[in-house]
């Protein structure tokens, strides 16, 4: 019985060095092979972990095949291993793959995202009609803020992220994209229930470097909302030179209308409009007819 154990001892160690070999083999013929030389690793260091070095080529392989942040949800993967050297022993660590680091980056820049995102990949070059593109630029030349306004789904939202993703690129650091009916009931709920959020909330607002204002004019409106929230977010605004860009259904003259409740009070629905023209300096027709 005994010399029958040695045996099938000795066929399972012939077996596990053939598969060893082949592994080893395998590594040495890869096209990371170079790679592993450069980081250091001996052929004797490899083939002692071959299992390591194995599990570390065939992630190499999976990981370039991601590109982009899709790919990381396709695969199902965010992170790659990498191998370092320990008390002598050759242990696995994880580093976030580049796609998952750039959306990490990306969303850490936002206050607030109202939009899908599907659409964080909108580029300014390709997704802004060039017409509007061109009044864009000069806007930002002249530190001017940007009204997009037009007709029902002709592209004012998409052309605002491609705008903010633009100034993204460039290297803006704080970024707020908030549609308006929602932001201004959210404060304006805070203002009965918690005046400290609601006065941190709004300095947030004032001082982010980019603020869009999506919808603009299709919130819910009275008094309140105009004078403790519109009025002092646009003022502190422009007092901190904040770039701040709006897409609306109206133009600046039915915006004053709409913010005047009363004809005694109505001077401050005009006195909105006029302020906001006075940043704008114009306001850009994306389209007046719908694109899509």
């Amino acid at each position: 019985m005994e010399i029958f154990k040695g045996k099938l001892n000795l066929g399972l160690n012939e077996e596990l060095d053939e598969y060893t070999n082949e592994l080893y083999n395998k590594v040495l013929n890869s096209k990371f092979y170079p790679l592993l030389v450069e980081e250091g690793w001996t052929n004797e260091i490899i083939k002692k972990n071959i299992s390591k070095f194995n599990d570390y080529i065939n992630d190499l392989e999976l990981s370039t095949k991601i590109k982009t942040y899709e790919d990381c949800i396709k695969f199902n993967k965010f992170e790659r291993v990498v191998l370092v050297q320990k008390n002598g022993f050759i242990e696995r660590e994880y580093i976030p793959l580049r796609p998952a680091v750039e959306r990490m980056e990306y969303i850490s820049r936002f206050e607030v995202r109202d939009f899908d995102e599907s659409l964080m990949k909108l580029d300014f070059r390709k997704d802004v009609l060039p017409k509007v593109k061109k009044q864009v630029l000069e806007a930002f030349k002249n530190e001017q803020w940007i009204y997009l306004t037009g007709a029902f789904r002709s592209g004012r939202t998409y052309s605002a992220i491609a705008i903010m993703n633009s100034a993204y690129a460039k290297g803006t650091n704080t970024i707020a994209f908030a549609n308006s009916q929602k932001l201004f009931a959210d404060l304006n709920n805070l203002y009965f229930t918690d005046k400290e959020s609601f006065q941190n909330d709004l300095i947030t607002y004032s001082n982010c470097d980019l603020l869009v204002l999506d919808d603009f004019g299709s919130e819910y409106k009275n008094e309140l909302i105009r004078d403790a929230i519109v009025l002092p977010l646009l003022k502190n605004r422009i007092e901190r030179n904040k770039m701040t860009i709006f897409t609306s259904d109206f133009d600046l003259k039915q915006i004053g209308k709409l913010y005047e409740f009363n004809k005694s009070f109505g001077l401050k629905g005009n006195n909105l409009a006029q302020m906001i023209l006075s940043k704008v300096g114009k306001e850009i027709v994306v389209s007046t007819v719908s694109l899509y």
